[in-house]
């Protein structure tokens, strides 16, 4: 039956609703709406499509679903939180109780199977591609982190650091800093005037407006030694740090930013050479059973 598969995909606008089609199975996230389908489903909906949709057949609808559930068409390459969302999306999903229902349950187990095997294969040590994700990894070795600075470069990389590390976030105006704690109630908060809680050995993110003068000040105020620092001031390269921690600047700190980046989609190309294989393996079976995938499970 895999002859028969039909995918319809889409990018999402955030300001509107997903289409949805009367047919066929839908699979929304906050980036794309896809549509499953057999081809008789597509003949019933083709005035319903538009043409900025993209319809994708058998093997090769395989092969785009499997590059999408492999995080290859993520604004960050192999992220695995897509995978988690097509996982849910077909434990939820009440199949038909026909056999193409009877495909579509194996279809997704399967391609969930081979989803796992590539990102085991080629994503392992894919490294990291956000300022969130490299910082949690640059300070894995620490448990305490302290931002300084509360704005939205703070709020974007907190939720990376937080399952693994205690997070105080200093500012020089509170009820802004005091605001993240609505969303974050785990962090400590504290305005630059006063000292931080003694966390022994911690590591430091400058992720506020602040002279390097400035930074030392508050730094020699703290009992907490800060034996990494990440310096994401803009300024960075021209009003350094000097500090007795092993300091990363914006400048260092974009270059390892780019290196992870670059390797990501080196790797991304092998995982897509790997689902053609994979794809033209399927068409094989196609061609070899006339009756598709289903044949395999009776």
């Amino acid at each position: 039956m895999l002859d028969e598969l039909v995918i319809i995909h889409s990018k999402r606008a955030a300001d509107k609703q997903p289409l949805r089609l009367p047919l066929g199975l839908q699979w929304n996230t906050c980036l794309r709406q896809i549509a499953i389908l057999n081809r008789a489903e597509l003949g019933l909906t083709r005035n319903l499509i538009t043409s900025g949709q993209e319809v994708y057949r058998a093997h090769e609808a395989y092969e785009f679903l499997l590059q999408i559930v492999c995080g290859l068409h993520s604004p960050i390459v192999g992220e695995t939180e897509v995978m988690g969302q097509f996982r849910e999306f077909s434990l939820r999903t009440e199949f038909p109780t026909t056999a193409w229902g009877h495909f579509l349950r194996q279809f997704t187990n399967d391609l969930l199977t081979d989803a796992k095997r590539i990102r085991h294969q080629h994503f392992r040590s894919s490294g990291s591609q956000s300022y969130g994700s490299l910082a949690r990894r640059s300070l894995k070795q620490l448990s305490s982190v302290t931002f300084l600075g509360a704005g939205q470069l703070t709020k974007d990389m907190l939720p990376w650091l937080l399952e693994h590390h205690d997070v105080t976030v200093a500012n020089r105006n509170l009820p802004n800093a005091a605001a993240l704690r609505e969303t974050y109630p785990q962090i400590k908060i504290t305005d630059l005037q006063s000292e931080t809680a003694d966390a022994g050995e911690a590591a430091l993110i400058v992720a506020a407006p602040l002279s390097a003068e400035q930074v030392a000040q508050w730094v020699a105020r703290q009992s907490t030694r800060f034996v990494k620092i990440l310096d994401l001031r803009g300024e960075s390269a021209t009003d350094p740090l000097t500090l007795t921690g092993e300091v990363i600047d914006l400048q260092a700190f974009f270059a390892l930013l780019n290196e992870e980046r670059q390797r990501a989609q080196e790797l991304a190309q092998t995982a897509e050479l790997e689902i053609a294989r994979l794809a033209e393996r399927h068409l094989r079976q196609m061609q070899c059973r006339p009756f598709g995938w289903e044949d395999l499970c009776a």
